[in-house]
């Protein structure tokens, strides 16, 4: 218990400041696209990113099955499956990388289609594109699954470390280049170049720390048949998200053109840094509820997740709270009015990030026990019904609709379908408990949020910068007095706030 608490408090601390500072200094190179190139570049780059990540698919998940089948090995120091598994990995991610090279090529002359209305006259689609598929194409061949160790041993703090000393030097390098040259191409060259360098030191890490651990061995047909059962799940599972968060950009780009795509993206780009920095919490608890779920009983882990949830429902409902107060003059102040979504989207904005985010703790358990192959159903549903309504409603409503199917379809299969599995296949009773937690939450969300927006529009000062720094000042402090009041005599705030002391203590 005691290793989980020191590894998830240093996986924290390193992630969180990898977020952070893979939120501000991205947030800055977008900016500078967007003052010194135009919104249509944004456009671009976010068309591209959405279209590799559904070639993305034939990943299948094998990260996360290999990672999770890491989990029971490592704990009994069973070196040699650990190692049979590396080996594994690494043939299928160059099998799957080769997979998405040849896909991305056969959809190249078909790029145009996907663009409504024009582009940037001295840009070739085509050679940007490229640039981006071999970005994407040249991860899988170096060291990917180094990565994937690192994250089963509880030693994601490693691989956050890297990736901060690499990025950050590669996001200095491409703001000079926009800054002096203002070359996009160029600008584009230095990521797959960064890509290289960040797997290439990862997996000399990777090689230090645990040199005992190496990609030889035969697995058995019993464990292999496992993984490609969990694969199965686990490529329905991404087929979802990927309907969620990909083609979202990719149906706008068809029906409304770049300048449509661009200024959803800057909302999503805002909502996604924030959530980010929530997934961080995340992923350094998921080794360690891996590991507890391998040696702990299912009660035990149970009433961790209620723990967990009471703690993603504070910071979810605060950072919450924080959007609504805060989005829309931000975007003004960033992006300008003529580039500022309705207040209804900006509050469904709102509302996706809140549903999404609060299945977080939940998912913790869902992956960790490996229930990906008993979720399959739902991740098809999800994917189909959210295809099906962000075109309908999104012809219908625009950007309205797509964030209504988005929201709509987190709710149903998201939620409330997967929950329902966990607390079937692994903790075996009703849920009903856990649903009664949620609603808590999101009454005392829906409250504070509604109050400290009432508050903060009553802020009525011409400088919009001051303004904001205002209203964020009633943002940082309001929602947690608000929240302190009402969750006063609720035994899960004492029991979190034991943990945390605990986990955080010197």
């Amino acid at each position: 218990m005691s290793n989980r608490i020191k590894n998830t408090r240093r996986n924290l601390l390193v992630g969180s400041i990898s977020k952070i500072v893979f939120t501000v200094l991205p947030f800055l190179i977008r900016t500078v696209i967007l003052w010194l190139l135009g919104v249509e570049y944004m456009g671009l780059g976010s068309l591209f990113t959405s279209i590799l990540q559904v070639l993305n698919l034939a990943e299948l998940g094998f990260s996360s099955a290999i990672t999770f089948s890491m989990y029971k090995p490592i704990a009994q120091g069973d070196e040699e499956t650990v190692c049979a598994l590396m080996a594994y990995y690494k043939k299928i991610y160059r099998m799957v990388g080769t997979t998405i090279g040849t896909a991305g090529i056969v959809l190249l002359p078909f790029i145009r289609l996907l663009i409504y209305g024009t582009w940037p006259e001295d840009v070739n689609i085509y050679l940007l594109y490229v640039i981006y598929l071999f970005n994407t194409v040249s991860s899988y061949f170096l060291y990917a699954y180094k990565t994937a160790l690192l994250t089963a041993v509880q030693r994601i703090d490693l691989v956050n470390g890297v990736q901060l000393l690499v990025f950050v030097l590669q996001y200095l390098l491409q703001f000079i280049i926009l800054l002096f040259t203002k070359n996009y191409y160029l600008y584009l060259l230095v990521t797959p170049a960064f890509t290289v360098i960040c797997n290439c030191i990862t997996g000399f890490l990777a090689d230090k720390h645990f040199p005992q651990f190496k990609p030889k061995g035969l697995l058995s047909g019993k464990m292999k048949l496992d993984i490609k059962r969990q694969v199965a799940g686990l490529m329905m599972g991404k087929l979802s998200d990927t309907s969620r968060n990909s083609f979202d950009s990719i149906v706008l780009s068809a029906l409304f053109g770049l300048t449509v795509v661009a200024v959803y993206n800057n909302y999503y780009y805002i909502y996604h840094a924030v959530y980010g920095i929530l997934l961080t919490i995340t992923q350094a608890l998921q080794a360690s509820v891996g590991n507890s779920i391998a040696l702990e009983d299912a009660n035990k882990n149970y009433n961790d997740l209620r723990k967990f949830t009471f703690i993603f429902g504070w910071i979810t409902g605060w950072c919450t709270t924080c959007m609504l107060c805060l989005y829309q003059q931000f975007m003004t102040i960033w992006a300008g009015e003529k580039l500022l979504l309705l207040n209804r989207d900006m509050v469904l904005f709102c509302v996706y990030f809140y549903a999404i985010n609060m299945n977080n703790s939940r998912n913790l358990y869902f992956n960790g026990k490996g229930l990906w192959w008993a979720g399959k159903a739902t991740f098809i549903l999800e994917a189909i019904s959210n295809m099906i309504l962000n075109i309908c409603l999104g012809i219908k409503l625009g950007v309205t609709g797509i964030l209504t199917a988005t929201i709509i379809t987190i709710i149903i299969f998201n939620f409330i379908s997967r929950t329902n599995i966990l607390f079937e296949q692994y903790f075996k009773r009703k849920p009903s408990q856990f649903y009664c937690d949620h609603i808590r939450y999101a009454a005392a969300t829906t409250g504070t949020a509604f109050l400290t927006y009432v508050l903060c529009e009553r802020i009525l000062i011409e400088n919009v910068i001051f303004s904001l720094m205002i209203k964020a000042i009633i943002c940082f402090f309001l929602p947690h007095l608000i929240f302190s009041f009402f969750y006063r005599n609720y035994n899960q705030y004492m029991i979190a706030v034991s943990f945390l002391k605990n986990v955080f203590r010197k």
